[in-house]
C-alpha cells in the first residue's frame, strides 16, 4: 500500500477544519466584511462596552442598540467632533435609538444624569462610515450661531403642533423669510441623513453653509417649522 503524505499549512489546516465543522461560511482569511448596520452597547456599573469597531450609517441615522444593565436611570454621551450630546436610555433593559450625528471617530459613554463625564471618563471608541455618503454637513459655518423658534401653545399644553404635508426643502423655502432675512442668492438643501427626523434644511450663501432649519414631524404625517441657527455675518 502506497501511503500519501500531505503536508498542511497552518491556513489549509485551519480551511479543513472549517469545512469539516460546515459553519466557517466564508474564507476565514478574506478580507473584512461590512461594518455593521447596528452597534450594540452595553451599559454596567463601571464601565461602557461596545460590540463592534465599526457600524455604518443607515439613511435614518445612527442606529444604536443600548443594553442598560445598572438598574438605575442612565443617559447615553456620544460625541464627535468635538460636540458631546446625550439620549435618556431608562433605568433597565434594552433601548433602540438612532442618533443623527455625523460619521466620524465616535466616543460613547454610559453615566448617571447627575454626572456630566469630562475627557478622563472611560469613554469608548465606536467608528462611524458612511459607504454611501449619505451625510450632508448641517452646521451653520460660524462659531456662535444665532437661533430662534416659535413658541407654539400646543407644547405648553402638552400635545404636538400641527405641520403641513410636503417636501421640508419646500417648506423651508416658504416659511423661513417668518424668520429671518434672505440674502439675495441663496441655495436650500436637505441636510444631515435624507430619512433623517427630525428633517434639516440648510441655506447656503457662497458655498458656506449660512443657517440650519429643523422640521419636527406632527402627528398625521406633516412637518412644522421647529427652530433654525444661523449666522449673522452671512444673511
Amino acid at each position: 500500500m502506497v501511503r500519501r503524505l500531505i503536508r498542511m499549512t497552518g491556513k489549509s489546516l485551519l480551511v479543513v477544519t472549517c469545512l469539516v465543522l460546515a459553519g466557517c461560511g466564508a474564507d476565514p482569511f478574506a478580507p473584512g466584511g461590512e461594518p455593521a448596520a447596528v452597534a450594540s452597547v452595553t451599559c454596567e456599573a463601571e464601565r461602557t462596552t461596545v460590540d463592534v469597531n465599526e457600524v455604518r450609517a443607515e439613511p435614518t441615522g445612527v442606529h444604536l442598540r443600548v443594553d442598560n444593565l445598572t438598574g438605575r436611570d442612565q443617559l447615553l454621551f456620544y460625541g464627535v467632533g468635538g460636540e458631546v450630546l446625550n439620549r435618556s436610555i431608562g433605568s433597565t433593559g434594552p433601548s433602540e435609538l438612532v442618533v443623527a450625528s455625523p460619521p466620524g471617530d465616535w466616543r460613547v459613554l454610559c453615566s448617571r444624569p447627575e454626572i456630566y463625564p469630562d475627557d478622563s471618563a472611560p469613554w469608548v471608541t465606536l467608528t462611524v462610515t458612511d459607504p454611501d455618503h449619505l451625510w450632508v454637513e448641517a452646521k451653520p459655518d460660524c462659531p456662535t450661531p444665532s437661533g430662534t423658534h416659535p413658541d407654539y401653545i400646543e407644547y405648553f399644553e402638552g400635545g404636538t403642533p400641527t405641520g403641513q404635508p410636503g417636501d421640508p426643502v419646500e417648506l423651508a423655502r416658504q416659511q423661513l423669510p417668518q424668520h429671518i432675512s434672505l440674502p439675495a442668492n441663496f441655495t436650500l438643501e436637505a441636510a444631515g441623513y435624507p430619512q433623517e427626523s427630525p428633517r434639516r434644511v440648510r441655506l447656503v450663501v457662497d458655498s458656506r453653509v449660512a443657517a440650519v432649519a429643523t422640521f419636527r414631524p406632527d402627528e398625521n404625517g406633516g412637518w412644522f417649522f421647529g427652530d433654525v441657527l444661523y449666522c449673522d455675518d452671512l444673511l
